[in-house]
């Protein structure tokens, strides 16, 4: 196939049925299927997953499938990149649908701009399995950095994973993503991006975003309940504390429980403040609550050598 300029990532696992949505807007990209390559990595699933990858890789040159067995969305991110063939590497989760343009202006912005980035990204938005109910706010999803096309800069200018791109060289230099983060089969665990960040950033990167590159992510029914809500961020915050190497005790784990415990205090007034949406509230705090737990409460993960 020749040198690809831009290579996309998708790690999947038993995703048959939103997979193919997910594939087709890749081979819709108003990008010359001879600037990119779409590079799927079966994680073992046991549904038509691989047959649905199979089908595309048929149809278009530009795709194909690997099998990454190591059980986990990191190893399988690792595989892609360092099978790509690509000057620079777009990942995509296998549930969500990239923009039409998305391809072509991770490309430009990588080739055009001055200073290069370094990484690229963009907006999130949500592509619902349902009509989400009146409580539930699209702010809940969307993931943003503002309206304006811009270099990030600061103590955290993270992008989103599913809508995110790094040149090859930064991903070899930091040797990918870190097995001990990130989704593991059906075992929901984060922070996979995140940890990834926090090694680069040392190294101040050229980051650039635009809201234009735009990915739309399914966001199933059971998002919408409180309970799961509260467990996924109960993750997030413990992937936090294994990225600080939380200490019980410690002086900044006092001050984390002390701010917690006015958190609690406050909620009951917030919850009577807000009567016109009060489960939106809920919804709300319920999240910072799962997240504060999952950094008081949560395990820190053991360390892996597989960086």
């Amino acid at each position: 196939m020749g040198e690809s300029k831009l290579s996309v990532v998708i790690s999947t696992y038993n995703r048959e049925s939103l997979l193919s949505q997910c594939l087709q807007s890749l081979a819709e990209q108003s990008l010359s299927k001879d600037k990119y390559e779409v590079i799927v990595v079966n994680n073992n699933s046991t549904d038509g997953t691989g047959r649905v990858a199979g089908e595309f890789a048929k149809k278009y040159h530009n795709f194909k499938v690997l099998l990454e067995t190591k059980q986990g969305l990191s190893y399988s991110r690792n595989r892609g990149w360092q099978e790509s063939s690509g000057n620079y590497t777009a990942f995509i989760d296998d549930d969500a649908r990239a923009g039409e343009d998305w391809c072509c202006l991770m490309l430009n912005a990588f080739e055009n701009l001055i200073p290069q980035p370094d990484v690229v990204g963009g907006e999130i938005h949500p592509w619902y399995q349902v009509p989400p109910p009146g409580w539930y706010s699209d702010d809940f999803e969307i993931r943003t950095r503002g309206p304006k096309a811009c270099y990030l800069r600061g103590e955290n200018p993270k992008l989103s994973g599913s809508n995110m791109a790094f040149k090859r060289s930064l991903l070899e230099k930091y040797r990918g993503f870190s097995p001990r983060y990130g989704m593991s089969g059906g075992k929901l665990r984060m922070g996979e991006e995140s940890e990834f960040f926090r090694r680069i950033i040392k190294d101040n990167p050229v980051i650039w975003y635009d809201p234009e590159i735009k990915v739309y992510h399914w966001t199933p029914a059971s998002k919408m309940k409180l309970m799961n809500i509260l467990r996924r961020e109960f993750e997030v915050g413990e992937a936090q504390a294994s990225m600080q190497n939380r200490k019980i005790f410690s002086l900044s784990y006092v001050k984390k429980l002390y701010s917690f415990l006015i958190f609690l205090a406050k909620t009951p007034l917030a919850l009577y403040r807000s009567r016109e949406n009060r489960k939106g509230t809920a919804a709300r705090r319920f999240k910072e609550l799962g997240n504060r737990l999952g950094y008081l409460l949560g395990r820190v993960y053991a360390e892996e050598n597989d960086l």
